[in-house]
């Protein structure tokens, strides 16, 4: 048994906004946990593992802080329980923490942690998250939660920009997570903008090295050796997700609430107990072992062959400017603190690889 185990609550179906690149389904009445639901959720999970750890819960929607009475009752539950150790995380588009609402929030960040989704500069953000950047309060989100990254999306329409937009971020004190948008068509094209944008963000990081860089450059490549396996999430073992109506799924992509669009999972693939690959020929590929570790991103691309092939060559491109930042990085800035966290094996294996991928491409 895992010490730790993810309880993803959907609390509700509906959301203040409607961004650009939302499959989210909501012509359905807006449905919302209740309190005694979720805390039977949560009290399921210890009694089926008396000997967890820890208990992450994951509060989602819909926008979660619609919520916020539902959110105060479940971090004071939290407080009572002293048998496990509980910590939640609200993912939020960060319009409705206000002044109100941020005193009693910053009094329980060592329970509770938002993390805010944002997209960059006001222009980029404004353009796909219904004109929302001026009601967030950045600065209480860096002061408040500053070992949590901000997720960014990023779209087709805003590709192009996306170094100064992650610049931008770091700037005003965030690391990013970011993610290239599902369900939404990129041109043949995108790889090749995503590669120039990365190698940009490169040259910001060499000159910077106090500053982090964001996952889609910070990738653990040594594990494309053979001698490492990468971590697959394991449904209803280390995780799962309940929505308002009490229905169960491996996690939230596979939600009635979620799984629309043109983005879906096949019915019959919502366990997602059957290992897939995006396409056939990435059984034979050197970057098999990330590009297929999400399940249910695979088994909803891999039935649209476009979507699939630009999938791979965006990851293609991203694995590749990976490899260039490494070694330029170990090559004129190695004591930057993108090595710090990493032992001196893993190091090693990362320029090998490194060296290996920037070879195979010339």
């Amino acid at each position: 048994m895992n010490s730790t185990y993810q309880l993803t609550l959907l609390v509700n179906e509906r959301c203040n906004l409607r961004c650009a690149y939302c499959n989210c389904d909501t012509s359905s009445h807006p449905l919302v946990m209740s309190v005694r639901q979720a805390v039977d959720e949560i009290e399921a999970i210890c009694h089926r593992y008396p000997h967890l750890e820890m208990l992450r819960v994951l509060l989602m929607g819909g926008e979660p802080m619609m919520e916020y009475e539902l959110i105060q009752q479940l971090v004071a539950y939290s407080r009572s329980i002293t048998d496990i150790l509980i910590r939640i995380k609200v993912v939020t588009n960060g319009t409705l923490v206000d002044k109100d609402k941020q005193a009693w929030l910053a009094a329980n960040r060592d329970i509770l942690q938002l993390s805010l989704s944002i997209d960059g500069k006001k222009a980029t953000h404004d353009k796909n998250r219904c004109n929302s950047f001026d009601r967030i309060d950045l600065a209480f989100f860096a002061n408040t939660y500053p070992q949590t990254a901000v997720s960014c999306t990023i779209s087709p329409n805003t590709l192009d920009c996306l170094a100064e937009n992650i610049i931008f971020l770091h700037s005003r004190g965030f690391n990013v997570k970011a993610v290239l948008a599902d369900g939404v068509v990129w041109t043949d094209d995108s790889d090749a903008v995503l590669y120039e944008q990365l190698s940009q963000l490169t040259d910001y990081y060499l000159e910077h090295a106090e500053q982090l860089p964001f996952n889609m450059l910070n990738n653990a490549l040594w594990l494309l050796r053979d001698d490492y396996a990468v971590e697959r999430c394991h449904p209803f073992v280390t995780m799962h997700c309940v929505d308002a109506k009490g229905k169960t799924y491996a996690c939230h992509r596979c939600s009635d609430f979620w799984n629309t669009g043109t983005w879906t999972i096949p019915q019959e693939q919502l366990s997602l107990d059957t290992e897939l690959c995006l396409m056939e020929k990435c059984r034979e590929c050197v970057y098999h072992k990330f590009c297929n570790s999400c399940p249910a991103s695979v088994a909803a691309n891999r039935q649209n062959t476009e979507a699939a092939e630009s999938i791979c060559r965006n990851n293609k491109a991203m694995y590749i400017a990976n490899a260039e930042m490494a070694l330029k990085m170990f090559l004129h800035n190695p004591e930057h603190i993108y090595f710090k966290q990493k032992s001196h094996k893993q190091i090693q294996d990362l320029l090998q690889v490194s060296l290996q991928l920037t070879r195979s491409t010339h």
